[in-house]
């Protein structure tokens, strides 16, 4: 019995390894994969991307490297704009609250 929860265990933490390193991806893998996408993909992966999503440089420095004027699928910078707000204002309530814990625990110190 002892020996089959040890091998469970061991299973389990193999699984969640490998479900770990599968999720790891090469920076030139994903590089080369927007390279691969249409001039309109570029421009619209670009306009769905916030401010801190780490995909965001890959597809401006192909905007960039395309020298593609995004203006002609759509209204690019309010949907930019757009997007960036709907990941800044959650982000805004997080800190408020996180600032407001933090506010009491200095109180009690």
């Amino acid at each position: 019995m002892k020996n089959i929860r040890l091998l469970i265990n061991r299973a389990g933490w193999l699984f969640l390894c490998s479900l770990i390193l599968d999720s790891c991806v090469l920076r030139e893998d994903i590089a080369a994969e927007v390279a691969g996408t249409s001039d309109e993909g570029v421009c619209r992966g670009w306009m769905r991307m916030t401010e801190n999503n780490f995909l965001e440089k890959y597809y401006k420095f192909e905007i960039d490297k395309r020298g593609l004027d995004c203006g002609v699928y759509g209204d690019v910078f309010a949907s930019k704009v757009l997007a960036d707000r709907r990941y800044s204002k959650p982000m805004r309530a997080i800190r408020y609250r996180l600032d407001a814990l933090a506010s009491r625990v200095r109180t009690l110190f």
